[in-house]
């Protein structure tokens, strides 16, 4: 009971922020309730909820002299005229032989090359960054603000290459260049040019 009054503590603590809740705050309030929940199940398990309400079985009774030779099979013949419309044309489906394919051609189809350019659409860095490292990146490199990380990342995802993504973040921001936060940052982008 103690683990459920601190979820329900906490659950209200995340609702009464002011401003609207993160993904985060929002992921971890779910969180939250779910392990309530289960709590709450067991809860209603040990207590023995069910045990209380009367359980009544049928009863079996017998049968009065009751044999197979003794009775008459019933059959049950459905009206199949009402289904059948005589007015109707039966309907005949036609078929035919199938298409020939086209002859494979001894020229290849030219290979078109990939565009490197801003055109070619690739994924989002967001999609590299767990939900974890989202929180971390946002509380230790963006000074809590979400909307200068999804700024940032929005800025990065329009970026061609590392070297470019390296200079617009020193430009903009001053971060130790040995922190955990920053050193998985950086691989995370580094992955990220590489795969595009």
């Amino acid at each position: 009971m103690q683990r459920i009054q601190t979820l329900l503590q906490k659950l209200s603590e995340l609702s009464n922020q002011k401003g609207e809740p993160s993904l985060i705050d929002v992921d971890l309030m779910m969180d939250y309730t779910r392990v309530i929940y289960a709590d709450l199940h067991e809860l209603r398990n040990r207590i023995g909820f069910n045990s209380s309400l009367p359980i009544s079985e049928p009863e079996a009774t017998e049968p009065d002299n009751i044999s197979l030779e003794n009775m008459e099979p019933e059959l049950i013949i459905k009206d199949t005229t009402s289904y059948i419309q005589e007015d109707e044309p039966v309907q005949e489906i036609a078929i035919g032989t199938p298409e020939p394919m086209p002859a494979a051609s001894a020229e290849p189809e030219p290979v078109l090359p990939i565009s490197t350019t801003a055109e070619h659409t690739r994924p989002s860095i967001k999609n590299l960054v767990g939900i974890n490292d989202t929180y971390l990146f946002i509380t230790e490199l963006f000074d809590g603000d979400r909307n200068a990380y999804e700024h940032a990342i929005s800025k990065l995802d329009h970026l061609e290459h590392y070297q470019q993504a390296v200079d617009w973040l020193r430009e903009h921001y001053t971060w130790e260049e040995d922190s955990p936060a920053t050193e998985t940052f950086f691989s995370i982008l580094e992955r990220f040019y590489l795969d595009a």
